[in-house]
């Protein structure tokens, strides 16, 4: 069990880059079979120095079907480790589709255990549902995004849990000034400051994309920049109609002093730059890169998007990664300087663009290579790269490519059927640059009781999206 007092809880990044190497991941696992099984929550072995390196440690199936697990967050991070009765013990589990929160000990990674179910019943009277992405707060709580209303109707809202008790403590906003859209949020108590995004409702989301709905503005383009001790909205901020649309992950970088969030636009394909010049001024922001659509043939619309789906930054604050869901690609970052970032180095796995079995790209405005769909050991992986992981050093990436059940099947059904895959890069550090290992994948779609589709991913000690330093 990871306590403060330990030490486990680390006080600053520089603390962090020298932990130990990652031993296992803790991956969120979409249960994709036809005849309705439960999401689970698996630990895989990643230690090179393992008799059962890149094997399936343990599986914790959910009590329920129908849940569309998606991420996860801790009970403690580094934000309270001041305190020191709080331990790194319990992961959270919200769910987007049956509005559940599951909490999972995880004091035996290989014997993981359902702690606590908080049924959807529990979160009525607050009009919320379709729970996305936890933080734990210096504040003893975890804050857990909300995308929707009780009737599935878009409203961004957050909810509160103790961190130790797990009790609903309500929601989180003091007015009823709410987003009209949530998607991803991440906050930064030095600067006073909750920045979030958006997606779309429920009702639209569980249906697959539609252009449509865009057209008719069902998805949304803001970010919203709270005060984070009065708990309530100070700027919102709308994004351009091109590259600003449909914001999705956002990550502050990890030096508690700097005042300066990415954020990736998916439909967008563009990374905006967040920041302040001083304590006085209001948030300003810059699209920092936009990744060019491709014109293709035979497809839905004249244009192919890279959909950023992810971002990940390296907790020196020196790299900032972006996966390109469609377009089958990770790209990474220099962002020393926040207001020059420039592409240091880029992955491909295909996607809908691969050489052998994608679409016919007519124009492509930056000239790459198209190669084939990538194969390790005998196994495809399928789809794009999605989420991502990285060490704690910076110099390993761990890739998943689900992103989303329902869009799975809509973009990517070889993936939706069969289940997907993690892979893992290597990375140079020093000069930027990064190479798929071409040894290391794990079958999430040959799992027992599967096929299923990897999402979030954790480590037991604490890794590049789970801790806020403040």
């Amino acid at each position: 069990m990871a306590c403060c007092k330990s030490g486990i809880l680390f006080g600053s990044p520089e603390e962090a880059m020298k932990a130990p190497r990652e031993k296992v991941l803790m991956v969120i696992a979409i249960n994709t079979s036809e005849d309705k099984k439960p999401d689970a929550l698996i630990t895989v072995d990643v230690d090179p120095d393992s008799q059962r390196y890149g094997e399936v440690l343990c599986k914790l199936p959910m009590p329920n079907i129908g849940d569309e697990l998606h991420h996860s967050g801790w009970n403690a991070c580094a934000g309270c480790k001041d305190d020191e009765t709080a331990c790194r013990s319990h992961l959270v589990l919200p769910c987007l589709h049956s509005n559940r929160i599951y909490v999972i000990d995880t004091a035996d990674v290989t014997d993981l255990k359902v702690h606590k179910v908080i049924e959807a019943e529990e979160f009525k009277k607050y009009n919320v549902s379709a729970f996305h992405t936890p933080h734990c707060t210096p504040e003893g709580e975890v804050l857990i995004g909300c995308i929707g209303d009780n009737d599935g109707n878009n409203q961004g809202n957050l909810i509160r849990l103790d961190s130790k008790t797990f009790e609903v403590k309500g929601t989180w906003p003091t007015t009823e000034m709410l987003p009209e859209f949530h998607y991803d949020f991440w906050y930064q108590p030095r600067h006073n400051v909750l920045l979030s995004t958006e997606w779309t409702a429920p009702n639209t989301f569980k249906k697959g994309f539609s252009a449509v709905d865009l057209l008719e503005g069902k998805y949304g383009r803001h970010i919203h920049l709270w005060d984070y001790s009065k708990r309530q909205i100070m700027q919102s901020i709308q994004l351009d109609i091109i590259t600003g649309q449909i914001p999705f992950e956002v990550r502050f970088k990890h030096n508690p002093n700097e005042p300066h969030a990415f954020l990736c636009t998916a439909l967008g394909s563009s990374l905006i730059h967040v920041y302040k010049k001083n304590m006085q001024d209001p948030w300003l922001h810059e699209v920092s890169i936009t990744i060019p659509p491709k014109v293709v043939a035979s497809w839905t619309m004249p244009t192919l998007p890279a959909l950023l789906t992810d971002i990940i930054i390296s907790m020196d604050d020196k790299y900032l990664y972006a996966s390109c869901w469609l377009f089958g690609e990770v790209r990474q970052y220099n962002i020393e300087d926040p207001f020059n970032i420039r592409m240091t180095g880029r992955i491909s796995t295909g996607g809908l663009i691969s050489k052998d079995k994608g679409l016919n790209v007519l124009v492509d405005p930056e000239g790459h290579e198209r190669v084939e769909t990538l194969k390790i050991n005998g196994v495809t992986f399928q789809g794009g790269p999605q989420m991502l992981q990285l060490s704690l050093d910076g110099k390993r990436l761990y890739i998943c490519n689900s992103l989303y059940s329902v869009w799975d099947k809509q973009f990517y059904p070889d993936m939706a059927k069969n289940g997907g895959q993690m892979i893992k890069a290597d990375i140079d550090t020093e000069n930027g640059g990064m190479k798929i290992d071409p040894n290391f994948i794990i079958d999430f779609g040959a799992i027992k009781d599967g096929p299923y589709a990897p999402h979030d991913m954790r480590y037991p000690g604490g890794d590049c999206t789970s801790d806020i330093f403040v």
